[in-house]
């Protein structure tokens, strides 16, 4: 015995899902009622509500509003008093001049001058005015029950509006007139102030031309800086030439011979004097340049001549054999006189230079201090005067619009209550309102097709569950007289299944079972139908009832419900004690049998196997009422044996989520014939009937074909 999976996935569909266009109409086709009775319903009220509003009649009348919002920021100055008057004139957009036409003073204006009685709220209530997008142009609407009122209106409060603007601009002038006059006074006083307070800081700090000044002083100190450096060089070189010339009165002696007289070769000496000052040289070169700079290499090989010269000269030559004074150490002597006086300037001199740079120091220090103070004080000078100069402007303009006010809003075309607008417009509305019927009931449908599972028609069961319609099996009221027509249309598409379940496969299908959702979806009454028109058609056609849980054939036959199927496969039976005849010829049924607490086990067990295979050795073929496959497993374990499964569905019963996990169920379970489904308790019509109805005959060919009498 093995296990069946609870849910499996659905193998490739038996059918294409159709496409878009095909899906949205069959989904408004099942659900046309509730389509069409939106659209109904809104299109209802669309035109009873467009016929039963007041005629109203709406008149424009067009301003130009000066001093538009492009240009509020214009003229701004960085003074902020300033800033403020100006704005005063300039910071009215279109949007501000709109409003300010809507406001009660400009609506009581019209309201006297025409003599209308309304209140300034009910009358703004028939006004709009909106200003044209990046334009200075205003547009005003006025509606009422009559063109001629409406243009009457619309002109009145045009002409008051621009009056209330000429007055508004006119006490605007005035106030900024006195506005400026004030701060004439304190602005006139901040520039005297101000102007002084520079003149004292120049005077104070000798200051004429502050540029020419700083110049002179940098100069100064330019110099002195050349000047020390200078110095610091000839300074470095006379010590050289001094350790040079001590070195050379250290080896020198003091007397030499008369006769045949041994001195230092002269030549020697001077040798050594230019190496010395073409060293020192060197030495400064490198420190401000590097050795491949050409004043470098020059000095270099300068030096290498002089010293290779002095490699090939003799140090000492016969002067005479006679003893006197050296001459070479008196002319030594003299030298280091001289070198250690200009070595003294030079110290002295750098002194000096030092004291110097140290006095200006202070006035170098005191630069900064006096430019940023200076240039506070003359910006302060500067502002203080212009301040001045644009409020003496501005207090001369004031003046000017004062005297001769002109409004900033000009009338550019009147209302005419020829040109007029007519609301509603009855055409308008209707099409608007039959267009949002077609989408409140395309939503609608959506809505309900969301949130309603239920299968509704064949193409929703085509489309939810992949499977095809073997038949539609229409629902009879019970317990009425039933016309004629109805029981055919019945009779018809058990025909109809019977025939599909003939021709679904190649091969004859000697066992089919039936199944579905729930237990409430009919599928024994359609089993039982569909064995009693198989018998008509061929007998040796039996009725297993396989529902082992909840059977239900025995009471639609009136018999007995034991023994059956579970009594032979537990083993207390015999086949031929569980086989009954019915009141239908050729058509034998098996009960489920005494209830048993492992139906599963017995479905599942090679005992059904070889039960179902003696069965057929008598009968043409059987019909296996199976239990619903929602909530148990034990139709997949008969469907899986079975040559076909037919998979039944109740009309705006079943739920499509719950078909769809019962075939996964299904198909988890090794089943892998579903020849197709059953679209059960669907509403009957007379167009329904096929070749075996009444119109054409079908009821007089199958004079004992007759269904159960409560057979949905």
């Amino acid at each position: 015995m093995y296990a069946l999976p609870l849910t499996a996935p659905i193998p490739g569909p038996t059918l294409p899902p159709p496409p878009l266009p095909r899906a949205l109409l069959s989904i408004l086709s099942h659900r046309r009622k509730l389509f069409v009775s939106i659209v109904a319903v809104v299109v209802a009220l669309t035109a009873f509500s467009t016929l039963l509003s007041p005629k109203t009649y709406t008149t424009h009348v067009t301003f130009i509003a000066g001093g538009g919002g492009s240009n509020a920021s214009a003229g701004q100055t960085e003074f902020p008093v300033l800033n403020a008057i100006l704005d005063i004139s300039n910071a009215q957009s279109s949007e501000t001049y709109a409003e300010i036409l809507r406001q009660p003073k400009t609506v009581e204006l019209v309201i006297a001058k025409l003599g209308l009685k309304v209140s300034p709220g009910q009358l703004l209530a028939h006004v709009q005015a909106k200003p044209i997008p990046n334009t200075s142009i205003l547009d005003a609407a006025v509606t009422w029950s009559s063109p001629e009122e409406s243009a009457r209106i619309a002109n009145g409060l045009a002409d008051g509006y621009v009056a209330l603007r000429r007055e508004l601009i006119s006490e605007q002038a005035g106030a900024a007139a006195d506005t400026i006059a004030g701060e004439l006074k304190s602005a006139s006083q901040r520039m005297r102030v101000s102007a002084d307070s520079l003149m004292r800081y120049q005077a104070k700090n000798g200051i004429a031309d502050l540029t020419q000044q700083t110049n002179s002083v940098l100069g100064a100190l330019a110099v002195l800086d050349v000047k020390s450096g200078t110095t610091e060089v000839d300074l470095r070189q006379a010590n050289a030439q001094l350790n040079v010339v001590r070195s050379e009165l250290t080896t020198t002696p003091a007397t030499t011979a008369g006769g045949e007289q041994i001195a230092v070769n002269p030549v020697v000496a001077q040798l050594r004097a230019q190496l010395a000052t073409v060293e020192v040289q060197l030495q400064t070169a490198r420190q401000q340049y590097t050795d491949h700079h050409p004043a470098v290499q020059a000095l270099i090989a300068q030096q290498r001549e002089i010293q290779r010269t002095l490699a090939s000269t003799p140090t000492t030559t016969v002067a005479s054999d006679s003893s006197v004074g050296n001459p070479l150490r008196t002319s030594l002597a003299q030298q280091e006189a001289t070198l250690s006086s200009e070595i003294a300037s030079d110290t002295a001199q750098l002194t000096e230079v030092a004291r110097q740079r140290k006095t200006l120091q202070p006035a170098i220090k005191a630069l900064p201090g006096q430019a940023a103070t200076l240039a506070r004080l003359t910006r302060e000078a500067k502002v203080d005067q212009d301040l001045f100069d644009a409020l003496q402007g501005k207090f001369g303009e004031a003046q000017i619009a004062k005297s001769t006010t002109l409004s900033d809003v000009a009338i550019v075309s009147p209302a005419d209550p020829a040109a007029y607008e007519k609301h509603p417009i009855v055409l308008l509305n209707l099409g608007i309102g039959i267009v949002l019927a077609l989408f409140l009931g395309i939503a609608g449908v959506a809505l309900a097709e969301r949130f309603d599972r239920r299968i509704v028609s064949e193409d929703d069961l085509t489309e939810r569950l992949r499977l095809p319609v073997l038949s539609s099996i229409p629902l009879l009221p019970p317990n009425v007289a039933l016309p004629e027509w109805m029981r055919a249309a019945r009779i018809d598409s058990i025909l109809q299944l019977v025939t599909a379940l003939r021709y679904a496969s190649t091969e004859r299908l000697r066992t089919v079972a039936f199944t579905s959702t729930k237990a409430r979806d009919g599928k024994s009454v359609i089993a039982l139908e569909t064995a009693i028109a198989m018998a008509e058609l061929e007998p040796r056609i039996l009725l297993l009832d396989a529902d082992l849980r909840m059977p239900s054939l025995h009471t639609k036959l009136n018999i007995d419900r034991g023994p059956g199927l579970s009594d032979v496969l537990v083993g207390t039976a015999q086949l031929e004690d569980v086989i009954r005849h019915t009141q239908h010829s050729g058509l034998d049924v098996i009960t489920a049998g005494t209830s048993v607490p492992h139906a599963f086990g017995l479905l599942q067990s090679s005992k059904y196997d070889a039960f179902v295979k003696n069965v057929l050795e008598r009968y043409t073929t059987i019909i296996i009422d199976t239990p619903a496959c929602g909530a148990v497993v034990d139709a997949a374990a008969i469907c899986a044996r079975a040559d076909g499964t037919v998979f039944v569905v109740s009309a705006n019963e079943t739920d499509a989520e719950a078909a769809q996990r019962a075939i996964a169920r299904l198909y988890g379970g090794g089943v892998r014939r579903i020849v197709g489904a059953v679209f059960n308790r669907s509403k009957p019509h007379r167009s329904t009937i096929g070749p075996y109805g009444e119109l054409s005959g079908g009821i007089r060919s199958f004079p004992t074909l007759q269904l159960p009498p409560h057979g949905n």
